[in-house]
């Protein structure tokens, strides 16, 4: 028996980021001060979905959570391009919208289900 690994879907979200060039900041923590901009901050959540009985996850429930920030323009081409880059591989989202003493916030959160066996991305 193989042992079966979870597909890192955290490192596809930073892959896909990374290839935003309108991005000036992008990591997995807020930084002290947010100074650059546009700024994009995420985190992925995962939870089994269903394990077999050799203790193989054969599925997994993952969570992703964008937030994009800018202290000046739209933050809807930026936000089009990655919600399209995530809805392309399979996962749904909501997106919501905030301006904060000037910076403008979109929220994004997307969610999946990933089959590890056939490598299949499933809106959940």
């Amino acid at each position: 028996m193989v042992n079966l690994e979870i597909i890192n879907i955290k490192q596809l979200v930073a892959d896909i980021l990374s290839k935003q060039t309108d991005l000036n900041y992008c990591g997995t923590s807020y930084p002290d001060e947010l100074t650059k901009f546009p700024a994009a901050v995420y985190h992925t959540t995962h939870k089994p979905h269903f394990i077999d009985s050799d203790k193989q996850e054969l599925e997994t429930d993952w969570t992703v959570s964008i937030d994009l920030f800018n202290d000046h323009g739209s933050l809807t081409e930026l936000s089009n391009k990655v919600v399209n880059e995530l809805v392309k591989l399979g996962f749904s989202y909501t997106s919501g919208d905030q301006n904060l003493a000037g910076v403008k916030r979109t929220a994004l959160v997307f969610n999946a289900m990933v089959d590890n066996q056939r490598r299949m991305v499933f809106q959940n």
